[in-house]
């Protein structure tokens, strides 16, 4: 809700997602005097899909889910977090049923 569409442009990408992103940008695109039609669709795609062969080569990809699997380690919390999380709440518990 509220968000944004993102298309990650590939091998497996098809002219219809390119056709949609640069229909919603067709104002931006005309501005520039470019016309949208389907030889503009395919050459985008064919450029799209040799970047991604191009980052794929420089190692890009590989980086890219490294650093994502590293950031997603640093936001979980461990086995032994939830236990150490455990018991604080269980000493906290203890101890305000001893005040009451």
């Amino acid at each position: 809700m509220g968000g944004t569409h993102r298309f990650v442009f590939g091998k497996h990408s098809g002219a219809g997602a390119v056709e949609e992103v640069l229909k919603k940008n067709e104002s931006r695109l005309k501005a520039q005097g470019i016309v949208l039609d389907e030889a503009l669709v395919q050459r985008a795609l064919d450029e799209a899909k040799e970047l991604r062969a191009r980052m794929i080569e420089d190692g890009h990809a590989f980086r890219a889910v490294d650093d994502h699997y590293r950031h997603m380690a640093r936001l979980g919390i461990s086995e032994e977090g939830l236990v150490e999380l455990v018991l604080r709440l269980h000493a906290l518990s203890r101890a305000a049923a001893g005040s009451a």
